[in-house]
């Protein structure tokens, strides 16, 4: 039975937990039982983490697959090609994992030891490995996926699988010349001792690549900043400064143009200058994120009116809301207030997922686009494909209202 679980402390800076600011709370809708989250700022460094959570042991097992449903996960060992999900970003990955290599004089290039923590399907060491031109090359290896992804590693030829939460993982230490974090830091409640679990696992000279979603770029989305899956936001600062208090050396550290994510590499050496004063970067942090929610805010506001202003325009009997997770239950809400609740049906390609709004969702290949008055394109990533699909199904240009000038975009 899942219970709630509440953290005693900022996972960025420790500071007490229950002085942290209330910004909102929510839930998603996943196997049939409801995830509760609240969404907190910490009044000292500004990060945005979930206090309270139901306690989310089954969502991280086997059981679940939240990537594959969603179709970012391939088959195992399906040929790897352009159509692979994000695949333009995980060949930037690459790249730049060769070139953080490179910057390594003790690495061989003959036999470069790989780990990788939350290795989703296993594609981006795939990628690595399977690309004969390749300077590097890939031999021992071990990835770690505590959900259904893990079958898919297991498929890939000479490959050591650990399908458990990293924490209960029992890894050799010093053993790795290379570990990888792409997008999983943030599901952890303790993200430091994750990381110092990983240095644990790394070569004397061994090398840190860390990518997370970037907590400073939430402002194009109606949706709360921080959703279930996620403990906290990180940003540019908090991201280098954990690092900085693990003794790690900075090699890069990037904020993508892209969907919003954080690059950075560092290195396990003796640290090479001071650690800069806690209370001032902790202070810088603290204005980055409240800056950052009010941001997020006014965006918000004025996505919304954008709604308000396209129903008013004309007449308008019947609307389609096309995207049916948090960010369209945010919508569904917006236009329950309007008095629309009766007068709006709700689409999305996962049409047997159950809606995070209790509100039965329609599978988009099967409606008849030319009944509604306005289509209401619900996504802060996927709003360029969906209103191709839409215009391609007869929706006229003026019946679309899309929420975003600039949405965010997986690919580089």
């Amino acid at each position: 039975m899942s219970e709630l679980h509440e953290l005693k402390s900022c996972p960025v800076c420790d500071h007490p937990a229950d002085s942290a600011l209330a910004i909102d709370k929510g839930y998603v809708a996943e196997l049939g039982e409801q995830f509760f989250f609240t969404v907190d700022m910490c009044n000292k460094c500004g990060t945005l983490f979930s206090r309270t959570r139901t306690d989310d042991s089954i969502l991280y097992t086997p059981k679940f697959n939240f990537e594959a449903f969603h179709g970012h996960q391939q088959d195992p060992l399906e040929p790897l090609a352009p159509d692979v999900w994000n695949f333009s970003t995980k060949v930037l990955q690459v790249e730049e994992i060769v070139d953080c290599l490179a910057y390594s004089q003790d690495v061989s290039s003959a036999n470069v030891r790989y780990l990788e923590v939350g290795a989703s399907d296993g594609t981006l060491f795939r990628m690595l490995r399977e690309e004969p031109s390749r300077t590097f090359k890939f031999g021992s290896a071990c990835l770690v996926e505590s959900t259904g992804g893990a079958n898919a590693c297991r498929a890939i030829p000479e490959c050591e699988v650990y399908a458990d939460r990293f924490e209960q993982a029992e890894l050799r230490k010093k053993n790795y010349d290379i570990a990888v974090l792409s997008h999983c830091l943030e599901h952890f409640n303790n993200p430091k001792a994750v990381l110092r679990k990983v240095l644990e696992c790394l070569s004397d000279s061994g090398l840190i690549y860390v990518e997370v979603p970037d907590g400073a770029r939430c402002e194009r989305s109606i949706s709360l900043p921080l959703g279930y899956f996620h403990v906290l936001n990180f940003t540019l600062v908090t991201l280098t400064w954990i690092a900085l208090e693990l003794g790690l050396e900075i090699v890069s550290a990037v904020q993508r143009d892209h969907y919003p994510g954080i690059r950075l590499i560092a290195r396990k050496a003796k640290r090479t200058s001071h650690l800069p004063r806690s209370d001032e970067v902790l202070a810088m942090s603290r204005i980055f994120g409240v800056s950052s929610l009010d941001l997020w805010r006014r965006s918000k506001v004025e996505a919304l009116r954008k709604v308000k202003v396209a129903l008013d325009r004309g007449e308008t009997k019947r609307i389609l809301v096309y995207g049916a997770g948090l960010h369209g239950a945010e919508l569904v809400k917006y236009l329950q207030s309007l008095g629309w609740g009766p007068n709006f049906d709700l689409c999305d390609r996962n049409f047997d997922k159950v809606a995070v709004t209790g509100l039965e969702v329609l599978n988009p290949v099967e409606l008849d686009f030319s009944v509604y008055d306005r289509v209401i394109v619900s996504s802060y990533a996927y709003q360029s494909e969906i209103s191709h699909v839409c215009l391609q199904r007869g929706v006229r240009e003026g019946s679309l209202v899309r929420l975003y000038d600039a949405p965010f975009s997986y690919v580089p």
